[in-house]
């Protein structure tokens, strides 16, 4: 089999699982939903010429994990993806055999990643970034 072959098996073996991860329902983000696109450019324009080195981020979690207490993030740009992964997983107060795995786009998230990176790649039109949590118990 040729490495092109097995690169596109890969590719379609690791989008099949990803979207076993994704609870469709959740996908919505109510933020979206519930303001115009027009207020939500002007709400992210505001608060990055108010804080120029800070990412301004929306999070939805799956219907399977605690609520989060809240849905908006202002992090820092320098901010590593591992820093940030570990301030949700704090906030919704999981157990250590908890895997959790954040989405953008319906790509995971790298944990070597800096969240500028992400923010630059997958950010919406609106300003603000996206990002889907999900869970799975590792230890049964």
């Amino acid at each position: 089999m040729s490495l092109s072959k097995i690169s596109t098996l890969i590719n379609n073996t690791i989008k099949r699982n990803v979207n076993d991860y994704l609870d469709k329902d959740s996908l919505e983000f109510d933020f979206k939903n519930k303001i115009s696109l027009e207020d939500r450019k002007h709400q992210s324009k505001a608060i990055m010429e108010k804080y120029p080195n800070r990412l301004p981020i929306i999070c939805n979690v799956s219907k399977k994990l605690p609520k989060l207490d809240k849905h908006k993030y202002l992090i820092p740009d320098d901010l590593q993806s591992t820093t940030f992964f570990f301030i949700i997983r704090k906030r919704l107060k999981l157990k250590e055999g908890t895997a959790m795995y954040f989405f953008v786009n319906g790509k995971v998230l790298i944990a070597n990643s800096y969240m500028s990176e992400n923010y630059k790649k997958y950010k919406d039109e609106d300003g603000f970034l996206y990002i889907y949590i999900c869970a799975e118990n590792t230890f049964g």
